[in-house]
């Protein structure tokens, strides 16, 4: 696939190459983290994990995030109510630095 850069805005470029560097990092730590797993086992192993939340009806820290988002997102009332209440939020680094984290700031 050929792309010419000069036909793509340089806001999208920059966004595209900070998520790929995200997925680059994100990638890195798996590769870390699931040593001696064989790529069909973390499927496996992730899908065995989503089935549990299911049936405990819990959400781990990264669901939090992005139901949050989806919720902001489809719900204009109560991001309106949100942005009414707060007038400053206080952000720690895990979430400026997670892009769930940031769309719902």
């Amino acid at each position: 696939m050929h792309i010419e850069a000069e036909s793509i805005p340089a806001e999208k470029l920059s966004e595209a190459a900070n998520e790929a560097k995200a997925i680059a990092a994100i990638a890195a730590r798996w590769q870390t983290r699931i040593a001696g797993f064989e790529p069909q086992q973390i499927v496996k192993i992730a899908e065995l994990y989503e089935e549990r939340k299911i049936e405990l009806n819990s959400m781990d820290f990264d669901d939090l995030l992005l139901q949050t988002n989806i919720l902001l997102r489809d719900c204009p009332d109560v991001l309106e109510q949100y942005q009414d209440k707060f007038k400053y939020l206080l952000v720690d680094e895990y979430v400026v630095r997670c892009n769930a984290g940031l769309a719902a700031v």
